[in-house]
C-alpha cells in the first residue's frame, strides 16, 4: 500500500496497546542499567527488509500518562506518571514493569540519555537517521520542560503529532521544537471547505514540503455518520481526497490490530486496552484493514479498494507533476483534457465529503469506473508524450 511510516515503541502501556517497551533496560548487580536492543533492531530489520526505507521513523518516547495540558487547559484525567518502561533480569530472564523519573526532570535527562543517544547512532548505522522522530504530541499538549530534556538530548531532532489543531512549530504542540510529521483530524479530507473549487485554487497535496497527513477518523467507528458502516466507497476514495486537500496521505489506520482479548462483550482489539493511555478522539479508529487467515494475513475488500485508490493516485500524480513542470512537453489539446478530467474528479470528491452517508451510499452509481479509465487512458498518454520530448 506504500506505508512509509513505522513506530518504535520505547515506552509501554500506549494507547496502541503494547504491554512492554521495544528495548528492555538491563538491570546490573549494581543498580546500574545496560540496555537490550534486540527487538528493536529485529523490528527494524523487518521494515527495511519488506519495507523499503521509510520516510519516518518515529521513537515515542511520551504518552498522555505523563501529564501535560488539553489545550492548555487542566485535564480531567489525574495521570501524571514517569516512562513505563520493560526492565529485563539478565540472570532469571524475567521481565518487569518499571516507572522511570517524572518527564521534564533532570533525573528524567539522565534515564533517557544513553538510551537515546545509542538509538541515534544504531539509526545512523541504518542509514535512517534522517527519518528519526520522536513522538507522540496530541491533544494533550506535551509540556515545554519534557520536550526541553528530549531537545538537549536529542538537538536536531523532530516530533511528531496527532491533533485537532495544525502544528508544525507551534509551542502549544511540542514546546518550541519543530514538528516534522502531522496526523491531523480537522483540516483535512472532510468538508467542502478543504477541498476547494478547482476553479479558484488547484491543492497538489504530493508537492507539501511539510508532512502533514490526514487521520481519517470517519472510517471503523467513530460519532461520524458515516464511520459506523464505513461504506467501501470511503476506502476508495480518501486517499485522493487527501491530496487534493492539500495533505501528503493518511495516518493512524491499523493493518492487523484484530480482536483478541477477552472481555464482558466478546473480544476486542488491545487499542486502548491501558485506560491511562486513551487518547479518546484521537484513539485508532480503523483498526484492521487485514483479516486474520489461517497462516497469516487474509486481504479484505476495504484494502483492495484502498489499493486501488492509491494506484490512481499515482496516476493522478504523474500528470500533475507534468502539468507544473512539464507542461511544455503537452499539447494544448492534451492539457486541457488533463485539466478537464482532473478538475471533474476533484468535484465528485467534494461533493462526497459533505459529512453525509448519502453522498457515500450514492457514490457507487455515479460512473466512477468510466472516471477511473479517463484518468488512466490520460496518465498513459501523458508519460507517452513525455517519454518522447
Amino acid at each position: 500500500m506504500g506505508n512509509k511510516i513505522v513506530f518504535v515503541y520505547l515506552i509501554a502501556k500506549t494507547h496502541a496497546g503494547n504491554q512492554e517497551s521495544m528495548v528492555r533496560w538491563v538491570r546490573q548487580s549494581d543498580g546500574t542499567f545496560t540496555y537490550d536492543y534486540s527487538i528493536m533492531d529485529r523490528y527494524l530489520d523487518l521494515v527495511q527488509k519488506h519495507m523499503g526505507t521509510p520516510k519516518v521513523v518515529i521513537f515515542k518516547v511520551w504518552e498522555i500518562y505523563g501529564g501535560g495540558q488539553y489545550y492548555g487547559q487542566t485535564s480531567g484525567k489525574k495521570e501524571r506518571l514517569g516512562a513505563l518502561v520493560t526492565v529485563l533480569d539478565p540472570v532469571t530472564g524475567k521481565v518487569e514493569e518499571m516507572e522511570g523519573p517524572r518527564y521534564g526532570t533532570p533525573e528524567s535527562l539522565a534515564f533517557w540519555e544513553p538510551v537515546l543517544l545509542d538509538i541515534r547512532e544504531r539509526m545512523k548505522e541504518r542509514g535512517l537517521l534522517a527519518a528519526m522522530m520522536l513522538g507522540q504530541g496530541s491533544d494533550r499538549d506535551v509540556d515545554a520542560a519534557t520536550v526541553g530534556v528530549f531537545h538537549t538530548i536529542l538537538p536536531d531532532m523532530k516530533w511528531m503529532t496527532s491533533k485537532h489543531g495544525f502544528a508544525s512549530d507551534a509551542k502549544s504542540n511540542t514546546g518550541s521544537v519543530p514538528v516534522g510529521y502531522l496526523e491531523w483530524v480537522w483540516g483535512a479530507a472532510w468538508g467542502r471547505e478543504n477541498i476547494p473549487d478547482p476553479d479558484s485554487e488547484r491543492r497538489y497535496g504530493w508537492n507539501e514540503s511539510f508532512l502533514k497527513a490526514t487521520f481519517p477518523r470517519y472510517v471503523g467507528g467513530s460519532s461520524h455518520p458515516v464511520a459506523e458502516s464505513s461504506p467501501l466507497a470511503v476506502y476508495r476514495t480518501f486517499t485522493e481526497s487527501t491530496l487534493v486537500a492539500g495533505k501528503r496521505g493518511f495516518g493512524r489506520v491499523g493493518a492487523d490490530l484484530w480482536p483478541v482479548l477477552a472481555s464482558e462483550k466478546g473480544t476486542r482489539t488491545i487499542v486502548n486496552r491501558y485506560p491511562i493511555s486513551n487518547p479518546a478522539q484521537l484513539s485508532i479508529n480503523c483498526k484492521a484493514l487485514l483479516h486474520p487467515g489461517p497462516e497469516g494475513a487474509l486481504s479484505t475488500a476495504r484494502y483492495e479498494m484502498l489499493i486501488e485508490n492509491v494506484q490512481a493516485c499515482e496516476a493522478r500524480i504523474l500528470i500533475e507533476k507534468a502539468l507544473l513542470a512539464s507542461r511544455h512537453a503537452l499539447s494544448p489539446e492534451l492539457i486541457e483534457r488533463c485539466e478537464k478530467v482532473l478538475d471533474t474528479r476533484t468535484r465528485y470528491l467534494r461533493w462526497i465529503y459533505v459529512s453525509s452517508a448519502a453522498s457515500l451510499l450514492w457514490y457507487p452509481h455515479s460512473g466512477w469506473q468510466e472516471r477511473t479509465a479517463q484518468l488512466y487512458s490520460l496518465a498513459g498518454e501523458v508519460a507517452k508524450a513525455l517519454a518522447a520530448q
